[in-house]
């Protein structure tokens, strides 16, 4: 019995460590599924207290977003300041949605941003 459990494990544990970011550009391709965008992060936007983190283009045409709802921006904030992440190589995690035909992933917590190795 644990012959097949030491197998299966041997055969996802190098796909986990060697599993890809995705780009801006496929998000769309991940609806529905949990993943790690990762790109340049173009604009760092602000309205009513909401953030707005924009991949690929400036809004509207941005081909992927992290939004961080006012509700948790204070929180994700203090651990990241959003504004300084403009320009650079950032990752974000969680589950990736559609907005208004754009894919996104919400964040309410400031462990789904890393800035990635530049």
């Amino acid at each position: 019995m644990k012959s097949p459990l030491i197998l299966l494990a041997l055969l996802l544990f190098p796909a986990l460590i060697f599993a890809e970011d995705i780009p801006p550009e496929a998000a769309g391709k991940h609806v529905g599924k949990h993943g790690t965008v990762s790109g340049i992060l173009i604009e760092v936007a602000e309205n009513n207290g909401n953030y707005f983190l924009n991949f690929g283009k400036h809004h509207p045409q941005q081909v992927f977003q992290g939004f961080v709802p006012a509700s948790s921006a204070e929180a994700v904030n203090q651990k990241t300041e959003l504004k300084q992440l403009e320009g650079r190589q950032v990752e974000i995690s969680g589950r990736i949605e559609l907005h208004k035909g754009c894919p996104e992933i919400v964040i309410t917590k400031a462990s789904q941003i890393r800035i990635s190795r530049e």
